[in-house]
């Protein structure tokens, strides 16, 4: 058997095996689109009640809303603060926050979800100002 029948008959059965995965990747391959950030606009409003005592939040301004062929959402954030400045660069705090969220995917009826859930957080913190 000549040398170069036999490089190719090992060439075609390399690219018959490349055949076979390019076949394989391609029957398992998952379309992905990037998403990237949209702006959302914030207003925050801060109001101090005493000279040491602070009140600031923002309203469910903090507001995001997106719909794109099957995809359907919407995100509002509510937050209330109230702070004492104990010393000049320390102050102690209590604050909510409140995150809702409604997600709908709407690819046909019986194939399609939603998510609507809202979560509530509340705490105590410290906080130094330099």
């Amino acid at each position: 058997m000549p040398k170069h029948s036999h490089l190719a008959r090992i060439c075609r059965e390399h690219n018959r095996t490349l055949a076979q995965r390019n076949m394989v990747s391609q029957s398992n391959s998952v379309k992905e689109r990037l998403f990237a950030s949209l702006p959302a606009i914030e207003l925050s409003i801060r109001y101090e009640i005493f000279p040491l005592l602070t009140a600031d939040g923002q309203p469910p301004d903090d507001f995001f809303s997106i719909d794109i062929r099957d995809n359907e959402g919407t995100m509002a954030e509510l937050f209330v603060r109230l702070e004492f400045r104990i010393f000049e660069y320390f102050a102690v705090g209590a604050a909510y926050d409140r995150l809702m969220l409604d997600i709908e995917y709407k690819s046909g009826k019986a194939k399609g979800w939603k998510i609507d859930a809202a979560w509530n957080g509340a705490y105590f913190y410290g906080a130094l100002y330099f």
